[in-house]
């Protein structure tokens, strides 16, 4: 919950040295007496802690998280959290691809998702084959309302409940799961999936 400033020092660079950290922000007071913003935080950390590999930069990450734990002090932490776990997928090569139909290319009336590539599709590619497609969530028609602008820009606002928020966290959850836990053998972090739960009992 806090921001950090970390310096590393030694006398010689193959001494185990110290490091000195100072709090630049402490967001704890925006989420600790929220249950559920405070399972998001959890989730957020679960999934982070659970399927990144050591060693790695992931800066885009970074990027997005400071951009959630800024949002938990507006109304717009919801999708940025929903925005996290989009990157999330992407940064880890499991990108979704909600840009236009996979087949036709068009950009409008798109209604579905493929279970195996992640790939959108518009209603006239999807009729056929519904049953083995996913929905696309209302709140994943728009791809540019998890843009960075929308985040600075009040004209992104739009309207959305607790049942759209259900929508697209379940449909996140199955490419999460599916793509960097059970392929690999890995269990699903229980936090994600009680954040679900919370917003399915709040709809």
């Amino acid at each position: 919950g806090n921001l950090v400033s970390v310096t590393w020092s030694a006398r010689l660079e193959q001494h185990l040295g110290r490091f000195q950290c100072e709090i630049e922000i402490s967001y704890i007071p925006y989420f600790f007496s929220d249950y559920i913003k405070l399972t998001a935080v959890s989730s957020l950390v679960a999934l982070l802690t659970s399927a990144l590999v050591e060693r790695q930069p992931y800066k885009k990450l970074f990027d997005i998280c400071c951009c959630f734990f800024e949002s938990l002090k507006s109304q717009y932490w919801i999708k940025a959290y929903i925005r996290f776990e989009l990157m999330f997928l992407a940064e880890l090569g499991y990108g979704l691809d909600l840009t236009k139909c996979a087949v036709t290319g068009d950009i409008d009336d798109l209604t579905h998702i493929s279970p195996k590539t992640g790939r959108v599709v518009c209603k006239k590619v999807a009729d056929p084959y519904k049953d083995k497609l996913i929905p696309l969530p209302k709140m994943l028609q728009t791809p540019a309302n998890f843009e960075e602008t929308y985040f600075s820009n009040e004209a992104y606002v739009d309207s959305y409940n607790y049942t759209d928020v259900v929508d697209v966290l379940r449909t996140l959850g199955f490419y999460i799961e599916k793509r960097l836990y059970l392929d690999f053998g890995k269990s699903f972090p229980k936090i994600r999936v009680r954040l679900l739960d919370q917003f399915h009992q709040a709809a």
